[in-house]
């Protein structure tokens, strides 16, 4: 859960450049970019798990399986949330480190 979507979330994050010259209003731009990617990241984090734990609640498995199951989802969903707010940080950083 969540692998592709970090992945894409930092390919995504290459194509956001720093401004050319030393223009702040170039640079909130960059990171409003930035934040905006974050919350389509997050979004698809959220409906993809959401989607498993949809497709978890159709299958004949124990109650004790299925909860082991649906605690992963939301230990692997907050383990994509992090790793995508930490690259959003490191992405805005190094943008603020080259004006």
């Amino acid at each position: 859960t969540g692998g592709q979507e970090v992945s894409a979330f930092r390919r995504e994050l290459r194509n956001v450049r720093p401004p050319v010259k030393d223009d702040g209003g170039a640079l909130a731009e960059a990171l409003t970019s930035i934040d905006a990617l974050t919350a389509k990241a997050i979004a698809s984090i959220e409906a993809h798990t959401e989607t498993a734990r949809d497709k978890l609640a159709e299958l004949n498995i124990s109650v004790g399986t299925q909860r082991n199951r649906l605690k992963r989802l939301d230990v692997r969903e907050r383990e994509a949330k992090d790793m995508i707010a930490r690259a959003a940080e490191d992405a805005k950083a190094r943008l603020r480190d080259k004006r």
